[in-house]
């Protein structure tokens, strides 16, 4: 069922307009349930976009009374970006990450008119400010981190400033 499942999510991913070489798609059966992995390969794709696309081919049954997961036949699907492809990106920001490690005040980061990214260094957090939207916080414990969030982020402002 899973493989199935995999199969339609890359049509679906396709008929969206996205480069299919851009995913790895992989399903996995269990005894009682299946899942489905969408690991994006290129930083540039939105990962939002793609959870969206994926969220109806999710199949979970849910406990009325309680609201826990009932166990057997359901499908799960997860979506997260490649961790070497989320790697590299990072490295590519080292610098600016160190410099950003170093700051003892809070300090924007990226402005971009109405979409700000904030540092702030006493809660080692990394804000990335949206109108209309939710904020979103990334944990900033070092340059590693402070790296990551801005190789997830930057690509965000891009889209979104378009």
């Amino acid at each position: 069922m899973s493989t199935e499942t995999a199969k339609k999510i890359r049509k679906a991913l396709k008929d969206k307009g996205f480069n299919i070489k851009d995913f790895s798609v992989r399903s996995r059966s269990g005894s009682l349930s299946s899942s489905v992995n969408v690991f994006i390969k290129n930083i540039k794709v939105d990962i939002d976009e793609v959870k969206e696309i994926t969220r109806r081919f999710k199949e979970i049954d849910y406990c009325e009374a309680s609201g826990e997961i009932l166990g057997g036949g359901n499908t799960f699907v997860f979506v997260e970006y490649d961790w070497e492809v989320l790697q590299e990106a990072s490295k590519a920001k080292y610098a600016q990450a160190e410099e950003i490690e170093k700051s003892t005040t809070n300090n924007v980061v990226i402005d971009k008119g109405e979409y700000r990214v904030v540092y702030y260094p006493e809660d080692r957090k990394i804000r990335f400010i949206k109108p209309k939207d939710c904020d979103e916080i990334y944990t900033a414990h070092n340059k590693h981190h402070i790296a990551e969030a801005l190789a997830l982020i930057e690509p965000k402002i891009e889209r979104l400033t378009k």
